[in-house]
């Protein structure tokens, strides 16, 4: 019996197991650091023979499976920070004493985590060869000057242990139960090479418990980075991107839990992105690396727990921001980047990830997240710092973003490895017409006119309060009012009371009843007398589910509420719609979508996933999530919070240094220590900041 799937996730690596903490190498399983897995067989047997039932308990960035083999208990404590750690125990449950053979089947493949998923393959593979060491092994990895390692170290006291390099049995099962004699005296044995298999190896152990002894058996798992050892750092480790976040107190307890099962989840997703920038990464497993559009979008919705992940997320982004353009890579000048990959695919060229930009909507949000940073904080200094990027951003959105010549932001791929799709629906077929056909590209998404609309005002702020320049605030402002007056006559469908999901090169209406137009709400675009047909939609039969606001609506010729964006439910689509309903003043609306996330969090533990299916509410059916949906994913737990500011109102005045708190429905919700502007805020419960 194999248990599911476990994540063990940390700011720097993240080891993906069975239920029983093996993984196997013939998946997707294994640990991974820097877009490359390092050790990709771990698998634990006692005489021979695998682990039987057992659990697995799972919490931030350690986890602790239990198993059995015959009479022996054995419980495995897991850790991963920068490395992996794991104290393997053993217990004799048995009343009379017990000699077995302990051994660790391992080995390191060194893939790029766009080959372990199938993506791409390396043009040519490098060496790998593995070491024996007094304690271990060392396995290492070289390709033209790209240099990886992995040493594995074992410890245990009163435990006999020998390690081999080469000739492992391919399965499990086959591993000898005798791999050779050793002294019970002679501590860690010294080590024996045997066979010619490079990239594994075996670690045996004599074990002699009597009835009710426990011995244990410690693992320490290594990288080397570059010839350059990564040092150890607990998953506790006093660096964090949230600080002290704000305690909540409520009358609904699935609230509370919701809001620090997340918390939890968006430490474990910070990681570094360099010099020293911790930032959030998109989600766990395949996504732990520095993303435009989500860390923009995760900032902006936590940033009722302080604006340093927004600020390192502009940071780090600025730093990569484009300068040219680039067909391979999708780049143009001013351009904030979509994704970026530190493996060998990346480093060699053979995936355009190094960083690729393709993202038409991470621009306008750099603008947006920028000028929030400043109403959170007044830090004009940092504003200015970061004037030469958001300059170079607003030159991409009003020049180089217009693929047709009709003053819409678009997008048509330029690179052969690529994306179709550069929206936050960036599936290959998300772009659907009512009759359920494709879109063919250049293509302007509906929302993403909206951010345009949004950040042009925000940069106007920023323009005339911080940098001084009241014509371009001047300039700014009339091309929004221009903006807002042809997105309204181009994307409205009047037979639909709607707006369209996009337009295509043609300039026909994408005419599908998608979530995309709920942003618009958020961004203000929306004429006030148009809003509440907006509203009528989303909250409809055909778009909400009960547990919250479908990709698209029941019906549609694309419907499909398994699929990953036209049919089914993300938590933060939900929550950027929220925020929206609750600025045109449809309280009761926000407060019903918010409700419906919350009680479809407790159906998963607490612990919002990426997205899940967009089947009917009904009585006795929770709901299921995706099969590929990550787990923690850093937007479906920032949703947590960004729907608990919806609910309790929350806007901040940089101008007054001030927070305010204007919901006007009961929420039952309070947060004691909110940070804006140098001090620590209570909100909610008759508080107004």
């Amino acid at each position: 019996m194999v248990l599911g799937s476990i994540s063990v996730v940390s700011p720097g690596a993240y080891a993906i197991s069975d239920g029983f903490g093996d993984f196997r190498g013939t998946s997707d399983d294994g640990v991974f650091y820097r877009d490359m897995r390092h050790l990709s067989k771990f698998v634990l047997t006692v005489d021979g023979v695998g682990l039987e039932s057992g659990g697995c308990e799972l919490r931030g960035s350690a986890a602790r499976f239990v198993s059995e083999a015959e009479s022996v208990e054995v419980i495995r404590r897991r850790a991963v920070g920068f490395g992996m750690r794991e104290e393997i125990s053993f217990t004799n449950r048995g009343n009379e004493a017990a000699e077995f053979r302990v051994s660790l089947a391992l080995a390191a493949d060194f893939l790029d985590v766009f080959e372990v998923r199938g993506y791409a393959k390396a043009k040519e593979r490098g060496k790998v060869s593995a070491e024996v060491r007094d304690d271990g092994l060392r396995f290492s990895y070289e390709r033209d000057g790209f240099r990886r390692a992995t040493v594995v170290e074992i410890s245990g006291d009163g435990i006999v242990a020998e390690a081999s390099s080469g000739g492992m049995p391919s399965r499990p099962d086959d591993v000898p139960s005798r791999p050779g004699d050793l002294s019970p005296s002679a501590g860690i044995a010294p080590p024996r090479m045997s066979g010619a298999s490079p990239s594994s190896g075996c670690v045996s152990a004599s074990l002699r418990l009597e009835a009710g002894q426990t011995r244990t058996l410690r693992v320490s798992v290594t990288f080397e980075d570059d010839g350059e050892k990564v040092h150890w750092r607990e998953p506790e480790s006093p660096e964090s991107l949230y600080g002290e976040a704000p305690e909540m107190v409520a009358e609904d307890a699935f609230f509370v839990r919701t809001w620090e099962r997340s918390i939890e989840d968006l430490e474990i997703l910070a990681f570094d992105a360099g010099d020293g920038l911790l930032v959030p990464a998109a989600g766990s497993p395949w996504y732990m690396a520095l993303f435009g559009r989500d860390s923009l979008i995760t900032s902006h919705m936590t940033m009722t727990l302080g604006a340093e992940s927004a600020k390192n997320t502009l940071r780090a982004l600025a730093r990569r921001q484009a300068k040219d353009f680039d067909g391979f890579t999708d780049s143009e000048p001013g351009k904030i980047l979509h994704e970026m990959r530190r493996g060998e695919l990346a480093v060699f060229g053979e995936v355009p990830h190094s960083p690729y930009f393709g993202t038409a909507d991470a621009t306008p949000l750099f603008l947006i997240l920028l000028e929030e940073v400043w109403r959170w904080t007044a830090d004009a200094e940092f504003v200015r710092d970061m004037e030469s990027a958001a300059r170079a951003a607003l030159a991409w959105v009003l020049t180089h973003s217009d693929k047709v010549g009709d003053g819409f932001i678009a997008y048509e791929t330029r690179s052969a490895a690529g994306l179709d799709n550069h929206s936050w629906k960036d599936s290959g077929d998300s772009m659907l017409f009512q009759d359920g056909s494709l879109a063919k590209a250049p293509i302007a998404p509906c929302e993403i006119q909206g951010y345009a609309y949004d950040a042009l005002l925000r940069t106007a702020r920023l323009a005339e309060k911080v940098w001084g320049d009241a014509t371009l605030a001047s300039e700014l402002r009339e091309r929004a009012a221009s903006l807002k007056h042809r997105f309204d006559r181009d994307f409205w469908m009047d037979d639909r009371k709607y707006y369209a999901h996009a337009l295509d090169g043609k300039g026909r209406k994408v005419d599908s009843i998608a979530s995309n137009a709920g942003h618009l709400l958020w961004s203000g675009i929306v004429p006030m007398e148009k809003a509440r047909y907006i509203v009528e939609t989303l909250l409809g039969d055909g778009l909400f589910s009960g547990w919250g606001i479908r990709t698209m609506a029941e019906g549609e010729g694309g419907y499909d509420p398994l699929s990953y964006h036209n049919g089914s439910v993300w938590p933060h689509d939900n929550a950027i719609i929220a925020e929206g309903l609750r600025r045109h003043g449809f309280h009761e609306e926000a407060k019903r979508v918010a409700t419906a996330i919350f009680e479809a969090a407790a159906h998963f533990g607490h612990r919002l996933p990426e997205v899940f299916a967009g089947h009917r509410r009904e009585e006795g059916h929770p709901p299921v999530e995706l099969p590929r949906s990550c787990i923690p994913q850093a937007w479906a737990a920032a949703s947590a919070v960004s729907l608990v500011r919806t609910m309790l109102g929350v806007e901040p005045d940089s101008e007054g240094g001030e927070i305010s708190a204007a919901a006007t429905t009961s929420s039952g919700v309070r947060l004691s220590g909110v940070p804006a502007f140098g001090a620590c805020h209570d909100i909610g419960g008759g508080s107004g900041g």
